[in-house]
């Protein structure tokens, strides 16, 4: 018998690649191809940080909605957010707050 999250070396397991026309992932591995690229031979970046951090800001911003209940814009209260993190890492008990 077989318990959960243990795996019998001794039954053989096949493995299986499945390959998708969708071009969906294809632009992170261009990005990730491209920051190599940049590290490697000063090729300029097609996702440049900031960028990255528009991304964050966002996500950022909904989380901080959903737990205010309240619409807010892009420019939020950073302190507000760290404060409602931290209660929740408080609250789970697993993980140092953030500062």
């Amino acid at each position: 018998m077989r318990r959960s999250g243990q795996l019998n070396a001794a039954v053989p397991c096949d493995t299986e690649v499945i390959e998708f026309d969708s071009p969906w992932g294809a632009q992170h591995s261009g990005v990730l191809e491209n920051f190599a690229q940049a590290v490697l031979n000063g090729t300029p970046l097609l996702a440049p940080d900031s960028d990255g951090m528009k991304g964050v800001r966002l996500a950022n911003a909904i989380l901080l909605s959903s737990w205010t209940c309240a619409e807010l814009s892009l420019d939020f209260d950073e302190d507000e957010l760290l404060g409602m993190l931290n209660e929740r890492i408080r609250g789970e008990g697993k993980f140092a707050e953030r500062v």
